[in-house]
């Protein structure tokens, strides 16, 4: 069974052709949240981005990060593959930040991310 908790992190990321952007936000886990994770280690804590579009909430969507992101996760860089594959729109992956978040009862986890050189707004979302 698959379970998901999301997390809406706010005002999506604006348009930003030549300038750097960012966003933080703080997540914190709540004490049932942390014992799902201590009980089944198998969960995971995933960061979501797509384009804004109009239609958004009627049509499916691709997972895209902006072309130049830096994620950090209490301070921690977060490496991940956030293009996908050349010339193939949907094969990008959520970024797994399990292993930056502390799953400690309503510890403040910070967010960061920085970004740049995008010509249309993303939505983002911890899931």
């Amino acid at each position: 069974m698959i379970f998901s908790i999301c997390i809406s992190l706010g005002s999506p990321f604006a348009a930003s052709p030549s300038h750097r952007q960012s966003t933080s936000k703080t997540i914190d886990l709540k004490s049932e949240v942390c014992d799902r994770f201590k009980a089944d280690p198998s969960l995971r804590i995933l960061l979501f981005s797509a384009q804004e579009q109009p239609l958004a909430n009627f049509t499916r969507q691709d997972v895209s990060f902006p072309s130049q992101i830096e994620v950090r996760v209490n301070g921690d860089e977060v490496k991940a593959n956030y293009k996908g594959l050349k010339n193939k729109p949907g094969s990008t992956r959520p970024a797994d930040i399990t292993g930056f978040v502390r799953k400690t009862p309503n510890y403040k986890n910070t967010l960061s991310i920085t970004y740049a050189l995008t010509q249309k707004g993303s939505v983002k979302e911890v899931s």
